[in-house]
């Protein structure tokens, strides 16, 4: 996840956050499979059906506490 963010003689940035997806689910799947799909309102249970997440979270991370938690001290990896 970090690999290349840093030397090893660099420390650990505090914290990192992920970029938001830049293509659309539309734009990542070819159209002919979007056409063939098995039909979701005949297949699926309806304790399973949940509305598509159009939008996406900003997902952080605290390098420094998920490192406190880590078993052993630092990853060396």
């Amino acid at each position: 996840m970090l690999a290349g963010l840093t030397t090893p003689s660099q420390l650990l940035p505090k914290g990192t956050t992920f970029s938001k997806p830049w293509l659309t689910r539309k734009a990542q799947q070819n159209e002919i499979y979007r056409k063939i799909e098995i039909d979701p309102e005949k297949h699926t249970p309806t304790f399973a059906k949940n509305d598509l997440a159009h939008s996406w979270p900003e997902v952080k991370i605290n390098v420094e506490e998920l490192m406190k938690q880590a078993k052993g001290g630092t990853c060396d990896v």
